[in-house]
């Protein structure tokens, strides 16, 4: 069940950087319209790239999470419910 826990968490953790990451992506992308991009920071084409990153880890986290609940239903719907999953 901490497992479980863990990787609803780390997914809506992962969810909520994707957010984030996109909302600065176009930011950069403006500013780069602009020519005023600072040099500190990262181009919108890398963070694009960490986009795509953080998709794909999104998409694995998911099926993990899938996968665990499966398994918590297959071992017995009693400890689903001792938990508050069901």
């Amino acid at each position: 069940v901490k497992k479980y826990q863990h990787a609803t968490n780390l997914l809506t953790t992962r969810k909520h950087k994707l957010a984030e990451c996109t909302q600065k992506r176009r930011e950069t992308e403006k500013l780069e319209e602009e020519e005023r991009l600072p040099k500190h920071w990262k181009t919108g084409s890398a963070l694009h790239q960490e986009e795509e990153h953080l998709s794909e880890q999104i998409a694995e986290a998911e099926r993990n999470v899938r996968r665990l609940e499966k398994h918590l239903v297959d071992i017995g719907p009693d400890v689903g419910e001792t938990e508050g999953l069901v």
